[in-house]
C-alpha cells in the first residue's frame, strides 16, 4: 500500500504543475491577445466615396487608373463590410507590392484586434481577387491558420460578392450595372500594388456599352429605350439612313459620351440590389 501512494503522489504533483502551467500559458495567451498597439491605425484614413467614380473614369476607356488608400477602405467598410458585421474598422495599407490589414474582430465572444500582412492576386478567369493573409496576429499574440480560418469564417458573410476559404478571402471582381434598363459589365483585368495606392484597369465600358448598343437597336424597344438615354432618334428610318456603322462611329466620337455615362453612373444599383453613390 505504502509503495502505491509513493508512486501516486508523484503523478498528481506532475499533474498540478502542467494543470499550472497551462492555466500561466493561457493567461499569457489572452493578455498578448488583449493588447491592441493598433488602435490609432483604424481611424487614420479619411473617409472618400470617390472610388466608382474613379474607376468609372477610367473604365470608359479601359485606361490605367489609381485608387488611393482611403478610396479603398472606404469602399472596404461602407460596403463590403458594413456597420453590423462582426468585422470593424477594417483598413488596408499599400506599400509597393505588400498589404498590410488590420481589422477589429470577434473571437469567443471577445473582440480583438486582428493584423496581417496579405498577398492580393487578380484572377482573370475565375473573375476574383484572392486576398491570402499571412503572418497574422490577434493583438501581439501570432496566431496558427487553424484559428486565422475561424475567425474569417465566423466574421466574414458569405455572399456573391465574398467569400472566406481557409485563410484566403476570395472578392468578385466583376460587376453587372442596370442603367435605364441596359445591363452593363465592369470586370478588373489588372491590381497592381504602389505605394499608398493600388493601379487598376478594368474592360471598356465604351466597348461594351456599343456591343449593348448594337442589340437594342434590333428592337423597337430597345431604340425607345436609347432615345430616352441619349436623345438621339434611334428610329429605324435614321438607322438605315445613317448606317449602323457609322452610327456607332458618331456616338463613340461625341465629346461628351465619356460625361453622359459617368453621369448616368452618378446612381448606380447593382445586380444583387446594392446602392452606390459616386461623389464628384
Amino acid at each position: 500500500m505504502s509503495k502505491t501512494k509513493k508512486t501516486g503522489s508523484p503523478l498528481l504533483k506532475l499533474l498540478f504543475i502542467l494543470l499550472t502551467l497551462c492555466i500561466i500559458a493561457a493567461g499569457i495567451c489572452i493578455f498578448l491577445a488583449s493588447q491592441n498597439d493598433n488602435e490609432d491605425k483604424y481611424n487614420s484614413y479619411q473617409s472618400d466615396e470617390t472610388l466608382l467614380y474613379t474607376a468609372l473614369k477610367g473604365a470608359v476607356f479601359g485606361e490605367d487608373f489609381q485608387l488611393s488608400e482611403n478610396q479603398v477602405n472606404t469602399f472596404i467598410n461602407n460596403e463590403l463590410f458594413p456597420k453590423n458585421n462582426s468585422i470593424k474598422n477594417s483598413v488596408v495599407f499599400f506599400n509597393n507590392g505588400i498589404a498590410e490589414v488590420y481589422a477589429k474582430v470577434t473571437y469567443m465572444n471577445h473582440d480583438f484586434g486582428l493584423s496581417a500582412k496579405a498577398d492580393i492576386s487578380l484572377d482573370t478567369a475565375s473573375d476574383t481577387f484572392a486576398v491570402h493573409l499571412y503572418d497574422a496576429k490577434l493583438g501581439r499574440l501570432p496566431i496558427p491558420d487553424f484559428i486565422l480560418k475561424s475567425i474569417l469564417q465566423k466574421n466574414i458573410p458569405q455572399n456573391e460578392t465574398i467569400f472566406p476559404k481557409d485563410d484566403i478571402i476570395y472578392i468578385t471582381s466583376s460587376y453587372n450595372f442596370n442603367i435605364e434598363d441596359f445591363i452593363l459589365n465592369l470586370t478588373f483585368q489588372k491590381f497592381d500594388i504602389g505605394d499608398h495606392a493600388v493601379i487598376c484597369r478594368t474592360n471598356s465600358l465604351a466597348e461594351n456599352a456599343l456591343d449593348v448598343l448594337k442589340q437594342a437597336l434590333m428592337t423597337p424597344e430597345g431604340r425607345e429605350k436609347l432615345k430616352n438615354l441619349f436623345h438621339f432618334d434611334f428610329s429605324e428610318k435614321s438607322i438605315i439612313e445613317f448606317g449602323l456603322d457609322k452610327l456607332k462611329n458618331a456616338l463613340s466620337g461625341l465629346n461628351d459620351i465619356k460625361d453622359r455615362i459617368i453621369d448616368k453612373f452618378s446612381n448606380i444599383s447593382m445586380q444583387n440590389g446594392k446602392k452606390y453613390r459616386s461623389a464628384f
